[in-house]
Order: C-alpha cells, then sequence, then structure tokens
C-alpha cells in the first residue's frame, strides 16, 4: 500500500518533541576537550624547571577533566529525575496484544510525544495518537498542536523512520490493526479537522487529502456503526468535493460514498449519476452497485437506456445490473 507509510506517521502524530537530553557545565560553558591538552608531543628541551612546570599543567588539566566528568554526571543524574516527572501521569504498558498509552488529560501527550520522537518510536506514537483519540475534542486539539510540532522536526524524525523503519511490512500489520481498533474515533476527528476554518498544519493537511484517497473508503468501510451525524458529515464532504471538482475530483470520493449505506448516501450517488462527466460514470457505477441502495437498479437501467450500447461504459452498468439482480 502506498501510503501506509504516510497513514502511520500521520495517525500517531499519532495519527504525532521535546526530552532530548542536554547535558550542560556550569556557567553553560562547553567542557575543554582535554585530549588537546594530554596528546602533545614531549618537547625538546633539558631544562628542569621547564619540565616541571609543564608535568604541573598537565595535572592541572587532569583535574579540570575529573572536575567537568562529575559536573556531567550530575547533569545527566538532575535530566533522567527531571524526564521521569514531566511524563509521570501519562503511562505506557504492555501487553500479550501490544503496547498502550494512557492519558487523563491531553497535557500528559507531550513529555510523551517528546520521548517517542527523541527514540524514532514509531509504535508509541500512534498509540499516544490511539489515546489522544479518546478524549475526544480535548483531544482533537492537542492532536493538530503536535502535527504542528511534527512538521517543524519532520527532517529529523523522517530520516530517523527511514533509516530504522524503512521496510513497513515490518509494522504494518499491527499498525492497521490498531487503526481498524479506532477507526472510529479518526473519523470523527478527521472530520473535525476537515471542519476547522483556518489552515491546518502539512502533515494534517495531507491526512485531509488522504481522505478523499484510500483512507476514505478504508476508514468507512471499517466503521459499523450508525451515527447519522457522523456519516452526513462525510456525505457532504465526498458529494460536495466531486461537485466542486467535476472532473478532477477524486477517484475514491465515489468509494468513500460507497461505503456508506444510509439514504442520505444512496440518494447523492444518485443525483451524481446525472451530474458527473460521462468520463465519471463509471466510477458511480461502480459505486452505486457496492452500495446495494433500492434506486440502483431503476437508476443503472435508466442510465443504460441513455449510453451506447457498445463500450466499457455499457459493460459496467450491465455487469453492476448482474450483480444487483442476484
Amino acid at each position: 500500500m502506498k501510503t501506509s507509510l504516510q497513514l502511520a506517521i500521520g495517525f500517531v502524530v499519532v495519527f504525532a518533541l521535546g526530552a532530548v537530553l542536554g547535558f550542560v557545565t556550569r556557567g553553560g560553558e562547553t567542557p575543554q576537550d582535554v585530549t588537546a591538552i594530554t596528546d602533545f608531543e614531549e618537547p625538546e628541551t633539558d631544562t628542569a624547571d621547564e619540565l616541571a612546570q609543564l608535568r604541573a599543567d598537565l595535572k592541572s588539566a587532569a583535574g579540570r577533566e575529573n572536575e567537568l566528568r562529575r559536573q556531567l554526571r550530575e547533569a545527566m543524574r538532575g535530566s533522567e529525575k527531571s524526564k521521569t516527572k514531566r511524563r509521570s501521569k501519562g503511562k505506557t504498558s504492555t501487553t500479550a496484544i501490544g503496547r498502550r498509552v494512557q492519558l487523563t488529560t491531553p497535557d500528559e501527550a507531550d513529555a510523551l510525544f517528546d520521548e517517542f520522537i527523541g527514540r524514532s518510536d514509531l509504535e508509541g506514537l500512534w498509540e499516544l495518537g490511539a489515546a489522544l483519540l479518546q478524549l475526544g475534542q480535548p483531544g482533537y486539539d492537542k492532536m493538530i498542536a503536535l502535527f504542528g510540532l511534527l512538521e517543524e522536526r519532520k527532517r529529523e524524525f523522517g530520516a530517523a523512520i527511514n533509516m530504522l523503519w524503512r521496510n513497513e511490512e515490518l509494522f504494518l500489520g499491527r499498525f492497521l490493526a490498531r487503526f481498524s481498533d479506532n477507526s472510529e474515533e479518526v473519523l470523527r476527528f478527521m472530520l473535525y479537522a476537515h471542519n476547522l476554518e483556518g489552515e491546518l498544519p502539512d502533515p494534517l493537511e495531507d491526512m485531509e487529502r488522504e481522505m478523499l484517497d484510500e483512507m476514505g473508503p478504508m476508514l468507512l468501510g471499517f466503521y459499523r456503526g450508525n451515527d447519522r451525524a457522523l456519516l452526513n458529515g462525510y456525505v457532504d464532504w465526498m458529494t460536495a468535493h466531486v461537485r466542486d471538482n467535476p472532473t478532477k475530483s477524486r477517484n475514491d470520493a465515489f468509494r468513500a460514498l460507497a461505503q456508506i449505506r444510509t439514504p442520505e448516501a444512496h440518494a447523492a450517488l444518485v443525483e451524481l449519476v446525472a451530474e458527473v462527466p460521462e468520463n465519471r460514470l463509471r466510477e458511480v457505477v461502480q459505486a452505486l452497485a457496492w452500495q446495494r441502495g433500492p434506486q440502483a437498479i431503476t437508476t443503472l437501467e435508466q442510465l443504460q437506456e441513455d449510453v451506447p450500447a457498445e463500450g466499457k461504459l455499457a459493460d459496467v452498468i450491465q455487469a453492476a445490473l448482474l450483480y444487483l439482480r442476484n
């Protein structure tokens, strides 16, 4: 699946920058490179005083090195304590069926997002996205904010993903299983994001476009609920896209409508038969056949009378009618 890696990265924000350990020294200065002091050549001199001074300098440099190492150890311990404190509320757990992230408030996601980005933890990121989706609108808003942060670090994160998780077959099965588990929440989130005013972060805009390609039909096909407000939101979105782009609308907008077996979705496809240009009729015919709505047969029979008896479109209509009549 050509977009599966895009979906994974998008879903984890998921749908998913801090906690990168920084070592500081007193006064904010960079530790001196002591190898530059210890790797000098023995000086060509017979003067005992000069040799004694050089040895004293070397001993002093070694002392400074030890002090710097001590400061570094203290900084590391302090950073670990701070990191533990920052992520104490957001929790991760591992079970026989995989890892899970638990959140009680959206703000708990920040430290975990940092941590997962920092170590290229793809599974952790999509589990974080799943946890945020369970929080409803507050979680959606946090997801959108994290998409913006993901955009800021896309080069770093993308390079790490490409190096470690280049072969998507490694993670695709587990990802798609979790994607299916959370398909309703993703549907709600994407409709929420689509209806917002103003620009969305680039990664989220990419996901919005994917809803008009592979992702929309897949998510709507997963859905087994009967929330009419949710489904009608997608009917309006997909239908408006086709009407606004009659010759260039993406094929999967029709296929997304085909997954929605409601009177509103069926009426939209029936209406589109009379509205779309001829080069899009084949897709509408296929969508009507898959949807199996009550007016599909009569609509296709009427269309069959209006198109030439020979040709690919006539063949598709005949195949669709054969399917629907049995």
